[in-house]
């Protein structure tokens, strides 16, 4: 397959006014994609905007709440009304669901997550691949998470819709195999982001406080390389890659060995 060239590309990134979205958003404008910046926060869309204008890129801004019934397909009309067909979808918007074990949740919470990190990327890409399909031209990009090779506590809904997110990839691999449209999925361990600070001041939290950790920046800089390349997966730090085939070789070890090392909450 042919290198994808990002020039002139309109790429569509959601989760963009910080974070994983930000600094893939300032990746893709410095290599000359033309960038939608969807997020809820728009004084932070504005600000990031501008310093890629002030930098010579493209960028327009979509203050959005993808939670909300039919944002995510508006959100993808809007983007390619104003800016045209949408040549790469980064599907980074999420919360981290919380650090309460799945009973403690509230209905609310779960809802939520399960909007915001699932339904909301499968809806755009719904929206998008279609196009994408009739050009033979395009790529999908899914941010889930290490957190989906393994059932640590209080990531229930986390833990699910990430791997609700990798499942869809995995299944869009085999449909569009032998096209033009490419689907990545990227598993980020812990980075250096405003949701892992948030997470790390829990108890929960001190456990990845023993864990990698990568930076904002050269996970981007992975992310556009791979959409160049049209890679399949990205799994960053890149010590994380093994633990991807972790839980399938334990299986029914998982329950008793968590609760064996004390990771099951109680």
């Amino acid at each position: 397959m042919s290198h994808f060239d990002l020039t002139g590309a309109h790429a569509l990134v959601t989760g963009a006014s910080a974070g994983i979205g930000e600094a893939v958003a300032l990746e893709l404008a410095a290599h000359g994609a033309r960038v939608s910046l969807a997020a809820r926060r728009r004084e932070m869309l504005e600000d990031l905007a501008a310093r890629i204008r002030k930098k010579g890129g493209t960028a327009e801004i979509f203050e959005t709440d993808l939670t909300k019934r039919g944002a995510p397909r508006k959100l993808a009309r809007d983007a390619e009304k104003k800016c045209g067909p949408i040549d790469v979808l980064i599907n980074n918007a999420g919360d981290s669901g919380g650090v309460e074990r799945f009973e403690e949740k509230t209905a609310a919470q779960v809802r939520k997550t399960l909007e915001l990190n699932l339904l909301a990327p499968t809806e755009l890409a719904h929206e998008v691949i279609g196009g994408m399909i009739d050009r033979d031209h395009g790529t999908l990009v899914s941010l889930s998470s290490v957190s989906a090779f393994f059932p640590a506590p209080a990531t229930s809904t986390y833990v699910a819709t990430k791997r609700g997110l990798w499942g869809l990839d995995d299944v869009l691999r085999v449909e569009l195999a032998g096209s033009g449209v490419n689907v990545m999925t990227v598993f980020p361990g812990p980075v250096e982001t405003d949701m892992l600070r948030n997470t790390l001041s829990t108890e929960t939290g001190a456990q990845l406080e023993r864990m990698p950790r990568g930076n904002t920046a050269e996970l981007a800089r992975l992310i556009r390389e791979g959409i160049e390349k049209r890679r399949s997966i990205l799994t960053y730090p890149a010590s994380y890659a093994a633990t991807r085939w972790l839980t399938p070789l334990l299986g029914a070890a998982m329950p008793p060995l968590s609760g064996l090392l004390g990771l099951n909450g109680r």
